[in-house]
């Protein structure tokens, strides 16, 4: 039986939050403020943490499902890159 792929989305509002951290509404808020950051002021502090938060995530994730580590680094690298060029479009309201 074959696993469906999660979109990064979906994988992000199901991911099993670390028993040592639960992430709030707080966090939450957080990361909506540093993409906020990142798409209208192309602020690079912002997107280092980004980067720092979603990185070993978005990789975790990615050799869940299956990918060799340096492929996962490569999707990995894909995302954050998208992020920063597309972080313009992020609508915090929705």
């Amino acid at each position: 039986m074959g696993m469906r792929a999660l979109s990064l989305t979906e994988w992000l509002h199901n991911e099993v939050p670390s028993p040592h951290r639960r992430q709030t509404e707080s966090d939450a808020d957080d990361l909506n403020e540093l993409l906020t950051a990142v798409g209208t002021a192309r602020d690079g502090e912002a997107f280092t943490l980004l980067f720092d938060h979603f990185v070993p995530r978005v990789q975790a994730q990615m050799m869940r499902l299956g990918l060799a580590p340096f492929a996962a680094a490569d999707v990995t690298q894909d995302v954050m890159e998208t992020i920063w060029r597309k972080a313009h479009l992020f609508d915090p309201r929705k």
